[in-house]
């Protein structure tokens, strides 16, 4: 009887053991996050092309520039606003999202995102 009794405790230990672990673990995973996108802008190409976060991530961009350019997200129906000209080798910004959806970015310079200096910023909830 006192083994099937330390058998019970010693589950509900490790039970109460994991469901703290997992707890924590689904806190750290709804916590909001820094990103860093060490990116490529050239002629006509932004790498990575897509970019992925979640509504209350700050996005750090670190743009490697050849040539002058710019990075612009324009959705104001999506309440998302932002253009920053490119005219360094290397440019820093970062802004958060609030908003989930997919945005396109894009350079506009002209004759640019037509031949394809464009992407895509996918904001899951």
């Amino acid at each position: 009887m006192k083994v099937k009794i330390n058998l019970i405790l010693l589950f509900l230990f490790i039970l109460g053991i994991g469901g703290f672990i997992l707890f924590q673990k689904y806190q750290e995973l709804q916590k909001p996050r820094i990103i860093k996108i060490n990116m490529k802008s050239g002629d006509f190409f932004f790498d990575p092309s897509t970019i992925r976060a979640k509504v209350g991530d700050t996005l750090e961009f670190n743009i490697t520039n050849d040539g002058y350019h710019t990075f612009v997200i324009y959705e104001p129906q999506k309440y998302l606003s932002l253009k920053k000209e490119l005219s360094e080798k290397f440019e820093s910004f970062s802004f958060k999202v609030d908003t989930p959806g997919t945005f396109e970015f894009f350079c506009d310079v002209s004759g640019h995102k037509s031949s394809g200096q464009k992407g895509r910023l996918i904001v899951e909830k």
